[in-house]
């Protein structure tokens, strides 16, 4: 497999909107006992769409595809010479480059990573559900269920790229792009994460701390719980 990375890969917020792309990536990424059922994945990109970003390879309208016609190197050469002045400098379009405009036509969602803020300092069974009328807001053992606005802990409950775009360094990618963002918009203090064993030395390399066995057994699993701080630029600098 190439480790070359897609041309216009672009990381953006996800949104309901992209629900379905969402549920695809992690019916292919998860086994069914650890996935994320439909609702659920509706319920967070609803209540806290900014702790969830995607990875997307965007596809572009051609630039002359309305005009009907295509520039050879010489035609694109020649619009050069007819420069004038420091005005037409400014306002001339080089035929080479995207338009100011926005021209995608369309977006294939390779990667994300979603979360909440979680009640308490790391991942629970009831963090990764979401309060419904049958269970009500918490669980019997009085921890909160789903998104917890005032904790200062976001916990990530998926991370997962497209097998068709694996080895690339493309998670890796994704987990810089969301801890910087996160640290930045002071959002909390940290990021609780639970990883099987295998896992753990990736995520230690992204920054992750290792704190020991879950009390977690999701999908019947063993996991562990791991920290990542949260450390604004401008304090990193002091």
């Amino acid at each position: 497999m190439s480790s070359e990375l897609p041309l216009h890969l672009a990381i953006r917020p996800l949104n309901v909107e992209d629900l379905d792309q969402v549920l695809s990536l992690e019916v292919l990424g998860f086994p069914p006992s650890e996935r994320c059922t439909k609702d659920t994945l509706q319920y967070r990109l609803t209540v806290c769409p900014e702790l969830a970003s995607g990875l997307f390879i965007r596809e572009f309208k051609p630039k002359y595809q309305n005009k009907g016609e295509t520039l050879s190197k010489d035609e694109g050469e020649d619009m050069h010479v007819t420069k004038k002045n420091k005005d037409d400098d400014e306002h001339e379009e080089d035929p080479y480059l995207p338009e100011a405009k926005s021209t995608i036509v369309k977006e294939r969602l390779i990667g994300h990573v979603i979360g909440t803020k979680v009640d308490g300092e790391f991942i629970t069974e009831e963090s990764m559900g979401r309060p419904t009328a049958e269970l009500g807001s918490k669980s019997p053992q009085g921890v909160l269920y789903g998104h917890v606005e005032s904790s200062l802990t976001v916990g990530i409950h998926s991370i997962v790229v497209h097998p068709e775009y694996q080895k690339k360094n493309l998670a890796t990618l994704l987990l810089h792009d969301y801890i910087q963002k996160l640290s930045n918009q002071y959002v909390g203090d940290k990021i609780a994460i639970i990883a099987k064993e295998n896992l753990l030395p990736f995520y230690n390399r992204v920054g992750f701390i290792t704190k020991g066995k879950s009390k977690c057994n999701h999908g019947g699993e063993e996991w562990y719980d791991l920290h990542c701080p949260l450390i604004p630029e401008d304090d990193m600098d002091k």
